[in-house]
């Protein structure tokens, strides 16, 4: 099944892309030649034919790559993480017929969607990869293994997607947890990890133009108020020694990136999402328009991405109401917020719920100028 992320900033389309719709023999199978073995992998016509409409359409296109579990994908991982069913896998680099395969998954994916009527724009590989033990499970290695096996996926996907479609860019996936390690027994902080790759990936190929994609949700995840003067000092514009960095402090992010790596780094936040339960759903509708706007005024970000289309039945369960929809598909406050802040009509749709929830709004944007928005309209 296809799952959909919601995109601004250019019209786009993100889907996750599971190793698992890649190895289905059930039906599509094509057979894929790569240096000189032969593979069978699924055809994927349904994700070709999304990206082929998107594509048609002027709508661009982003996957992110994850391994899950199970039967068809088991030879690729390495040991179970505690996660269980909810985790996702990184590539077990150090086996041989591994590394082949997952070379040759890539070569065929960067192939399958780098024509011009069928390309993606933006890969991202793996969610989240520093909480490892959830998001990117290598086994219980070191750190410094952990990022040469990651390091090593990522410089394999790279150069693949890059020989079929050379403007295609490929994305490293961090939380919030910028100089904290999340709840994960075997987890990193964020800044750690991009530290640790960007030296790696740079010993292993000197021109790798890699990129980041940022989770940057708020802490708690339950508290859509992110501009409110609770737990300031976790929240700060210091990269060394600000705990979490997230929509609050944004630019403590992009300063970081611009200064350390350059500009050219381009940064997409590739998952947001506002709960309605706490502070309902005039704080959600305020929280993502405010979001927006100081993603929008900020240029060293290309893509604010929302991921919850409706309220889902498992995150309900643990006090999260994320969707522009509540779970019996009512349109919350947040839906005409979200459907119209990035048109002519965007201030008519934000701007009461901003003055009512946040007040002085503006102030919190740097940069903002209605032009500066207004120039990002969709046509």
């Amino acid at each position: 099944m296809l799952k959909f992320l919601y995109i601004l900033f250019y019209l786009a389309q993100q889907v996750n892309l599971y190793i698992s719709d890649l190895m289905r023999k059930d039906s599509g199978v094509e057979t894929y030649k790569y240096n000189g073995k032969t593979y069978h992998f699924n055809g994927l016509y349904g994700y070709v034919y999304l990206v082929q409409q998107c594509n048609a359409k002027g709508i661009q296109v982003t996957a992110q790559i994850s391994i899950d579990r199970n039967a068809s994908t088991q030879s690729f991982i390495t040991g179970n993480s505690p996660y269980a069913e909810t985790a996702y896998y990184g590539w077990n680099t150090d086996n041989s017929t591994t590394r082949q395969t997952m070379e040759a998954m890539f070569a065929y994916l960067g192939e399958k969607f780098g024509k011009n009527n069928c390309y993606i724009s933006n890969w991202i590989l793996g969610n989240e990869v520093n909480s490892a033990n959830g998001y990117y499970y290598v086994g219980n290695v070191s750190f410094s293994k952990f990022i040469s096996m990651y390091s090593e996926a990522f410089r394999c996907l790279y150069n693949a997607v890059k020989s079929s479609r050379g403007s295609s860019k490929v994305f490293i996936c961090l939380d919030n947890c910028w100089n904290q390690k999340n709840a994960f027994t075997i987890c990193y902080s964020a800044r750690s990890t991009l530290e640790s790759f960007a030296a790696k990936i740079s010993d292993m190929q000197k021109d790798v133009n890699w990129n980041l994609a940022y989770h940057a949700y708020n802490q708690p995840l339950s508290d859509s108020q992110f501009w409110s003067g609770a737990n300031a000092s976790m929240f700060t514009s210091d990269a060394n020694t600000t705990t979490f960095i997230t929509m609050r402090n944004i630019q403590t992010l992009t300063d970081y990136v611009k200064n350390r790596f350059g500009s050219n780094t381009r940064i997409i936040l590739s998952e947001q999402g506002f709960s309605s339960t706490y502070g309902g759903q005039a704080n959600q509708a305020a929280a993502i328009a405010l979001a927006y706007y100081k993603a929008a005024c900020n240029p060293m970000i290309d893509a604010f991405i929302i991921r919850s289309y409706k309220d889902e039945a498992h995150e309900v369960a643990q006090g999260l109401a994320m969707g522009l929809k509540d779970a019996n598909g009512k349109k919350k406050t947040a839906y005409n917020v979200f459907k119209n802040m990035d048109s002519s009509n965007s201030l008519k749709y934000t701007e009461k719920v901003l003055k009512s929830q946040v007040g002085n709004w503006k102030s919190l944007v740097p940069g903002y100028s209605t032009g500066k928005i207004s120039s990002m309209y969709r046509k």
